[in-house]
């Protein structure tokens, strides 16, 4: 078979996301062309997309031979080097990427930036992880809740105080529970200034009422609004900006958790959860996928990463049941009728958790979470709830490496597979710290 036939054959594979099947072509087709550094870049992405990222270094590592001003290889390489835990070297990779990027004429590749920023992120220096994450604003995806420039083309701790600030969401609901921690530091700023102008969060719908409420413990509470509304509801004059951008704008240190809190979620009348079985039982809230996204090929990989396999998920719960637990499922979307396909019964809170407020009020109900990394993780955290959330090898650097803490949530504890795919070792570290958490409960 012609090269060029190999090549139409392994595309046509990835798109059914056949990963595998086209690393099998483009191994055939490198047969027939060793040296040819754009097969070596595709076979090395197909094998990353199938989370195989210690093959795909070998791939991109003999792409830079071939072509070491190839902004792509260098990419590809930062890539697996963050799967692989290793940040440091990762870094010099992306820093090499931009580099090549801008020699080759394209300038700036905010693809580059992003990548970068997080692995900075899990390296602590927040500082540069921030003001690298601003170029984002280049991404084709980039879809800003207003046109104008954020924050006016001032720096935002410098605009007139009179105005309004309208801070809008992106990104997927982990990041924005993950950093409403600046929307306080930005209010207490404001707050100093006699006749300041409000601050308003512009967000989806499922999360409006849960910042209603968790925000409200604050001197001048923001005003929450309805993204889908459009920009037509913001009155002038206001600035506007990103609310990722606020780390950038007002600055480390983290502001530290929790800071989403409400006394309706701990007094409410109505309990959200069902009879407790007979006996005591410690109420235990289970996550075990992440959100899913078949179309785009990233996150279908991170959801195949971050979710529990159906073996492990009935070792889980079995384990848990064995040492008096009453699991509650707290899973959403397709993935919540697992439990039930496995027989395994789990209760379910009284009201379908359709936004977060809801979800809140269940977890304050709850002696643990225990999730996946998912946008309960982030909940659970940002309310200050004891958690414990299962994370892959590789896991997202906000997570760190090794560290069974975050310095984002002080209330969660982490537990990793110490090597790719491996939840077995994860759930038994789990079940054992349960034993012991459970024992200690029990004689306070």
């Amino acid at each position: 078979m012609s090269l060029m036939s190999l090549v139409a054959q392994a595309h046509g594979l990835e798109q059914v996301h056949d990963w595998l099947g086209a690393a099998q072509v483009y191994a055939q087709a490198l047969v027939l062309e060793p040296d040819n550094d754009r097969l070596q870049i595709s076979l090395g992405n197909v094998l990353w997309l199938a989370d195989l990222a210690g093959a795909a270094e070998g791939c991109y590592r003999q792409a830079v031979q071939l072509a070491p001003d190839d902004s792509m290889a260098w990419r590809g390489l930062g890539n697996c080097l963050k799967d692989l835990n290793r940040f440091e070297e990762a870094v010099l990779a992306y820093d090499r990427a931009a580099c090549c990027a801008r020699e080759s004429g394209p300038g700036l590749d905010p693809v580059i930036s992003w990548a970068c920023s997080q692995v900075r992120i899990g390296l602590e220096d927040y500082r540069s992880a921030y003001a690298e994450m601003e170029h984002r604003s280049a991404l084709p995806s980039w879809n800003p809740w207003l046109p104008s420039p954020c924050w006016g083309d001032e720096a935002l701790p410098k605009l007139d105080p009179r105005l309004s600030v309208w801070i809008w969401s992106e990104q997927g609901f982990g990041d924005i529970l993950q950093y409403l921690r600046w929307v306080p530091v930005l209010v207490h700023q404001r707050q100093r200034w006699e006749g300041s102008g409000e601050v308003v969060l512009v967000v989806e719908s499922s999360l409006i009422q849960l910042l209603r409420e968790g925000l409200a413990w604050l001197p001048r509470p923001p005003r929450v609004v309805d993204k889908s509304l459009g920009s037509a509801q913001a009155s002038e004059p206001l600035a506007h900006g990103s609310l990722l951008s606020l780390p950038h704008e007002l600055g480390p240190p983290i502001p530290e958790a929790p800071y989403l809190r409400s006394p309706l979620w701990s007094y409410s009348t109505l309990s959200l959860l069902p009879s407790p079985p007979p006996g005591d039982s410690w109420r235990v809230g289970l996550v075990w996928a992440a959100g899913r996204n078949h179309e785009d090929p990233y996150k279908e990989r991170e959801y195949r990463k971050r979710s529990l396999p159906a073996q492990v998920l009935w070792n889980l719960v079995v384990g848990l049941r064995a040492q008096g637990a009453w699991v509650i499922n707290l899973q959403f979307g397709e993935d919540q009728g697992l439990a039930a396909a496995l027989g395994l019964d789990l209760a379910s809170p009284r009201l379908e958790l359709t936004d977060f407020s809801r979800a809140a009020r269940v977890v304050q109900e709850l002696d643990l979470v225990i999730s996946v990394d998912t946008a309960m993780a982030h909940l659970v955290g940002a309310m200050g709830a004891p958690g414990w959330i299962l994370l892959p090898w590789g896991a997202d650097p906000r997570w760190q490496r090794e560290r069974d803490d975050s310095p984002w949530y002080p209330s969660l504890r982490l537990f990793r597979q110490r090597a790719s795919a491996d939840w077995g070792g994860a759930i038994d570290a789990v079940l054992l710290a349960f034993s012991e958490w459970s024992a200690a409960r029990a004689s306070c």
